[in-house]
């Protein structure tokens, strides 16, 4: 995708409204050097994407960020339900979908993943070993897909990916393997770089101090 159609084709939206179980709290709103979560991924995405959404039940872990939240449209579907919420509110004809526990991806990241991407098809990361289907480009095309596979019970990303007529691309990513993986429980949080202030959503999220 050209660089000059991001802003008209591209919208951003942060699934945020996840039930966080194993954290035991909400993630959007966990502390982050001097930010949140949430505040951390939607700063990092705003570099390269004009407009982005939350997808979030509560419109509370919009934190301040002070962007529009919309609720899942089909309740107590995961993920699915959040990318079906996104792409049914979208501006643009494509979704860039993120989850707000990866707060060490970078804005280099996500235009990486855009520049990578093709018309129509859903793009994903790889880190060559598998695939990331968050963060994604998903076309709102899917739509129609999306709908049937969630009434046909399906609640996986693979599954709806593989399965989707309009087929997907990965875009191998290996360096940046570690700033895909999922914050999930108290131990992955206290594990990450930055918690200190000392992010840098620009360029590879670790500050030097912490490769030492």
């Amino acid at each position: 995708m050209h660089a000059d159609e991001i802003g008209t084709k591209v919208t951003g939206a942060v699934l945020a409204g996840g039930r966080s179980s194993r954290m035991g709290r909400p993630k959007a709103l966990l502390p982050y050097g001097e930010s949140t979560f949430i505040r951390t991924i939607t700063d990092t995405m705003r570099l390269v994407l004009p407009h982005v959404i939350i997808i979030a039940d509560d419109p509370a872990l919009a934190g301040d960020t002070g962007l529009p939240v919309f609720a899942d449209i089909h309740k107590h579907l995961g993920p699915l339900g959040g990318l079906h919420a996104a792409l049914t509110h979208a501006n643009g004809d494509m979704v860039f979908l993120a989850p707000v526990d990866t707060p060490l991806l970078t804005s280099d990241d996500c235009a990486q993943l855009l520049a990578a991407a093709p018309a129509d098809v859903i793009t994903v990361a790889g880190d060559g070993t598998r695939l990331h289907p968050l963060p994604g480009l998903y076309p709102r095309s899917v739509l129609p897909s999306l709908e049937k596979a969630l009434l046909d019970g399906v609640r996986t990303f693979r599954h709806f990916i593989e399965g989707c007529p309009c087929g997907y691309h990965i875009h191998v990513m290996n360096t940046a393997a570690p700033r895909l993986a999922n914050v999930n429980t108290p131990e992955d949080y206290a594990s990450l770089p930055g918690l200190r202030g000392d992010i840098n959503r620009d360029g590879d999220g670790v500050h030097p101090d912490d490769c030492s």
